[in-house]
């Protein structure tokens, strides 16, 4: 009988016990607009050593010079377009740095190059990267939590690639259509 007793008990504490609930979308978004934005970019280095490897070394450097170019036109969008809050930027290999927290030396500079006086004045930051989704593999601009974990509805998480069937949008397109969904969920929170 106290057997069953202290099993009930034990029932009954584990079902009134709750986890504290998880950021919600408007507190989210509310955080984001006192706080930063981290662009992850991508440093092609994987793929310029796998190229290497396999004896392509002018083909590794015309890859590496085209991922510099490509990162230098999402700054320059970021710079020129995107309004909602502080941008910074960073390479996707200071990943494990950025988790903890960590940004003195690893934030860039126009120039693609580590700057150490570039200090963010917020500690909230979520992060997004150009890539493909965890589950349905779309591609397109993907905001993540501060660990790269993606976000979700119904906080604008995505902007696609593709608009509609036909439409390829670019870089900068999507660039500003993230910055004005931003702001118009931040409108109706």
């Amino acid at each position: 009988m106290k057997l069953k007793a202290l099993l009930l008990f034990l029932m009954l504490s584990f079902i009134g016990y709750s986890q504290p609930s998880e950021e919600s979308a408007a507190e989210k978004i509310e955080s984001l607009k006192k706080g930063f934005l981290l662009v992850r970019l991508k440093t092609g280095d994987l793929q310029a050593k796998a190229l290497e490897r396999a004896g392509s070394k002018t083909e590794a450097a015309l890859y590496l010079q085209k991922r510099n170019e490509e990162n230098k036109v999402i700054v320059q969008a970021f710079t020129k377009d995107f309004r909602f809050c502080p941008v910074f930027f960073c390479y996707s290999s200071a990943s494990d740095t950025i988790k903890r927290g960590y940004f003195k030396g690893i934030l860039l500079n126009s120039s693609l190059q580590p700057d150490t006086s570039i200090v963010p004045t917020s500690s909230y930051f979520l992060t997004v990267e150009f890539g493909f989704t965890d589950v349905q593999q779309r591609e397109g601009l993907i905001m993540m939590d501060r660990n790269f974990n993606q976000l979700k509805s119904p906080f604008p998480f995505l902007v696609t690639r593709y608009e509609g069937v036909a439409k390829k949008r670019t870089q900068e397109e999507m660039i500003i259509k993230l910055d004005q969904q931003l702001i118009t969920f931040y409108e109706k929170k």
